[in-house]
């Protein structure tokens, strides 16, 4: 068994996850929409349009955006966008660690355990192998839950204040 999590910002309704965070990533890197949208597997009108909503839940610009010509077109991100990011990863390398310690201190080896205890040290290891488990004593493992973007992936949301006009 595994701790499974995932953590997103949510602003009456979600608002930016790992999808998204990767998608900007992958902008960064490339220094295009269609590119990044491309290397997601996603459809350019998709990237596009969920750009566009982001942007409005958000409340900030997300790209700045040049179009072709003899120079060619391309997107990069908004000094928001980076901080975002940046605190996005900072929150989720948070949440990540202290899930995996709340976790471990709450599903301790051999917590739990259906049968009957393995003996400890090489004896203990050879049996757990023979039996297909190379786990902790007690068939546990602290291991997150991975989104297909490789981030980790705290099923609740972190809500931001709605702004007063």
């Amino acid at each position: 068994m595994r701790v499974a999590y995932k953590v997103w910002l949510d602003n009456d309704g979600k608002a930016f996850g790992d999808g998204p965070a990767r998608l900007l990533q992958l902008v960064e890197e490339s220094g295009s929409l269609s590119r990044a949208a491309a290397a997601m597997g996603m459809s350019y009108t998709k990237a596009w349009h969920l750009v566009r909503q982001l942007e409005a839940v958000l409340g900030f610009k997300l790209l700045e955006r040049r179009t072709g010509g003899a120079a060619g077109g391309g997107s990069r991100l908004t000094p928001l966008a980076q901080e975002l990011l940046e605190r996005y990863a900072a929150l989720t390398a948070e949440a990540h660690a202290l899930l995996l310690e709340a976790y471990a201190r709450h599903f301790p080896p051999g917590a739990l355990h259906p049968g009957p205890a393995q003996p400890e040290g090489p004896a203990g290891k050879a049996a757990r192998s023979a039996a297909g488990k190379d786990e902790s004593p007690g068939g546990w493992e602290a291991v997150e839950k991975r989104s297909p973007g490789g981030r980790s992936a705290l099923g609740g949301a972190i809500r931001r204040p709605r702004s007063r006009k």
